[in-house]
């Protein structure tokens, strides 16, 4: 019908797609229309509109510095400190007890092992740790 009378009869479906003849049997034989229009453009209204210069994005390959509080610098330093202060007590009595079992000194450096432990942060009672040495934390 095309060849003859330059009309296409299109089957549209319920949203609005283009069904093809599906009878034919080369897909050679199945013709579409597509209207071409014109379109002019008003070139001072984009240009009030958009900015249409070409431009380039600046990037920059350096790396910012993080800029740190000298406060909380000295603060972390000093924590860090302590914390490495109780670790090397704790280490240093727990090697007192493996080489001088007597209970009395025993009971006291479990005490003061317990005590170095909550404040490390490894319980918060003395019930938080294990009744048998080196006292870690349950």
């Amino acid at each position: 019908m095309f060849l003859t009378q330059n009309q296409f009869n299109n089957n549209l479906d319920d949203f609005g797609n283009i069904l093809l003849n599906t009878s034919a049997s080369v897909i050679n034989e199945e013709y579409i229309s597509v209207s071409l229009m014109e379109y002019s453009y008003d070139e001072d209204t984009i240009n009030k509109l958009y900015d249409t210069n070409i431009t380039t994005q600046n990037v920059s390959n350096q790396r910012e510095i993080l800029v740190v509080n000298q406060d909380l610098q000295n603060s972390y330093n000093t924590a860090v400190a302590e914390n490495q202060s109780l670790k090397d007590s704790l280490g240093d009595l727990v090697a007192i007890v493996e080489s001088n079992p007597s209970q009395a000194e025993s009971m006291a450096q479990k005490d003061l092992i317990i005590k170095l432990r909550i404040q490390l942060g490894q319980g918060k009672t003395a019930t938080d740790f294990s009744p048998d040495f080196p006292y870690q934390a349950l």
